[in-house]
């Protein structure tokens, strides 16, 4: 896991992808480090690129990704998580009023 986080920080904007397969998997520890990476990875892109993957994601992966993309304060995030307050998600539902 650790080799992968630093491929993912080596690559930058272009470890996105690898950033992803990580929050998508089924692995609870490798989506743990996907998302401090998310935590730590500026801009828009990364944003946008994460966020069109919440409703591929198990709820409860969902809702943990969601909360780092609100604090990331970024509003490319604002109409995937209003998708999924859609879907009732409780977080969803309290995050998505941040963009408001």
């Amino acid at each position: 896991r650790a080799a992968v986080g630093a491929l993912i920080r080596q690559r930058g904007t272009a470890g996105v992808p690898l950033l992803i397969e990580q929050l998508n998997g089924s692995d609870p520890q490798a989506h743990g480090m996907a998302l401090l990476l998310l935590q730590e990875m500026p801009g828009t892109a990364v944003t946008t690129a994460v966020a069109s993957q919440l409703p591929k994601m198990a709820p409860e992966a969902q809702e943990r990704t969601i909360a780092v993309l609100a604090d990331r304060g970024d509003g490319a995030a604002a109409a995937a998580i209003r998708a999924a307050e859609a879907d009732q998600s409780e977080v969803a539902l309290g995050l998505a009023a941040r963009f408001e």
